[in-house]
């Protein structure tokens, strides 16, 4: 029905006076956009309605404090001309079936209750859950050859390192008491209720291709290469290889914001780890037996929820 509208504004752009009445979206469906008005199957009323990019929510009371954000939709673009994945990320569209029951989720949501305790000096969440909804990623060598170049650092000039220098001085000249005192703040505990962050679902995929235009030379960095040859992914190409990586997730506990970091971090990357024979046996010069696999069946998915079934309202 959408793209049925989009046609709709389209023509109507290019000719204002047309009348064009009744539109069959299919055989069973028939809306008039200008009357928004739905015949059939049945005849009601109809209504666009349209999610804002990022929307956040701030409630506070004397007791406590709710943060609700939203990123509904997030897309990042190859501008490469000749690249080979136009698209660099993207959220996966959910099946027609999921939608039905839930709607569109947004991909990105994240919902905190704060007590605000007036007696106490460690923050106490009561609620705090990132939700991610299942993305692809999609990159060749040439974007992260693009990618490099863009961030090697260049050598500094005697100014940049006349204001390095005059920084430390700075810090040098700072007392104790107040470098000791934004020390204790980074390593000051909060208390967590509910610490809960969502499952990813990403699907991968890979190509050796440079494009022919690119700028960067066919040199790939020397940790990358290690990498690729590491996992055999030298010679070939990968195609929507899924990772799943299981939720993280603390209750009742005391973390300061660099062991949550931490912890987090250590969660997700093990569970990567774990996962590394998903790369091999995703890649293309082997026939690609995952996607076969995956092709037949789905699995058993132990402690793993599809994110889209939860609500972090």
């Amino acid at each position: 029905m959408e793209r049925a509208y989009q046609d709709y504004i389209r023509k109507i752009e290019i000719e204002p006076e047309t009348e064009l009445g009744c539109i069959a979206i299919d055989t069973k469906t028939e809306v008039d956009f200008k009357s928004k008005l739905m015949h059939k199957p049945h005849k009601r009323k109809i209504r666009r309605s349209f999610l804002n990019g990022f929307w956040v929510q701030i409630k506070t009371s004397p007791s406590q404090m709710q943060l609700h954000a939203k990123i509904n939709r997030l897309q990042i673009d190859n501008q490469m001309f000749d690249c080979v994945f136009p698209v660099v990320l993207a959220p996966i569209t959910p099946s027609r079936s999921i939608t039905a029951n839930s709607g569109i989720k947004p991909f990105v949501e994240v919902s905190i209750v704060q007590l605000l305790l007036k007696n106490s000096q460690i923050r106490q969440f009561k609620y705090f859950k990132v939700l991610v909804q299942e993305f692809h990623v999609k990159v060749d060598m040439g974007f992260i050859n693009a990618i490099m170049e863009l961030l090697e650092q260049s050598e500094n000039s005697d100014e940049d390192e006349k204001k390095l220098f005059l920084a430390d001085m700075k810090l040098l000249k700072e007392e104790l008491y107040s470098h000791a005192y934004s020390q204790s703040i980074q390593e000051q505990k909060s208390f967590y209720d509910l610490l809960h962050f969502s499952p990813f679902k990403i699907h991968i995929s890979f190509s050796m291709a440079i494009g022919a235009s690119s700028n960067q030379s066919p040199s790939t960095p020397d940790f990358i290469n290690v990498l690729l040859q590491g996992l055999g992914v030298t010679l070939t190409d990968m195609q929507d290889v899924v990772f799943k990586l299981a939720y993280f997730e603390r209750s009742y506990t005391f973390l300061t914001k660099r062991q949550l970091i931490s912890e987090a971090t250590r969660h997700y990357v093990g569970q990567a780890v774990k996962q590394l024979y998903v790369l091999v046996l995703g890649l293309d010069v082997l026939g690609n037996p995952y996607g076969l696999v995956i092709g037949i069946t789905k699995g058993v998915e132990d402690f793993f929820y599809e994110p889209i079934q939860v609500n972090s309202n």
